[in-house]
């Protein structure tokens, strides 16, 4: 079975319900796929109630839990909140996973730079599409000595970069 994985904050907008239905509709077609939910907030037990047997609510974790629950996984990022650079994302690429996602800036970014992300409308139908691309076509995991360019390391010396430019 393909194991997909939705981490995040447990609030509208962040698309945990959308994680949950395209679980339901990928196993109603045939596709053994099992998911976790990793993450806390004020929504909670409406994902508790809402999760069948076969997704994992799992509640918050360390950072070194979530990456092993990412190892091999597909993280599936449905957010519709306006964000900046997601770090889960990220975290998803450096644990050797795959994404699909909508295009939110991390995924955009990560995406143009080859990373295995899936990009898809934001629409629950145009994410299972995305998510069963994904799964019939893994494709290459992303290298990890290219993972330094995304550090906190090299953001903050392009940050430095910048703004030296504009003093």
């Amino acid at each position: 079975a393909q194991h997909l994985v939705f981490v995040g904050r447990l609030v509208a907008g962040k698309g945990w319900r959308t994680f949950i239905d395209a679980v339901i509709e990928l196993r109603r077609r045939g596709i053994a796929v099992t998911g976790s939910i990793v993450g806390g907030g004020p929504d909670a037990e409406l994902v508790r109630e809402a999760a069948p047997a076969y997704v994992n609510v799992m509640g918050q974790l360390a950072p070194g839990a979530v990456a092993t629950e990412l190892q091999g996984a597909i993280l599936v990022n449905p957010s519709v909140l306006p964000e900046g650079l997601q770090l889960t994302v990220q975290e998803g690429i450096a644990a050797g996973g795959r994404v699909v996602s909508y295009p939110v800036p991390s995924a955009r970014a990560l995406f143009a730079d080859a990373a295995p992300i899936t990009l898809t409308e934001p629409n629950l139908d145009a994410l299972i599409e995305g998510l069963v691309a994904r799964i019939k076509d893994p494709g290459e995991a992303y290298p990890r000595e290219r993972l330094t360019q995304w550090s906190w390391a090299a953001r903050a010396a392009q940050f430095e970069r910048i703004a030296l430019e504009l003093y």
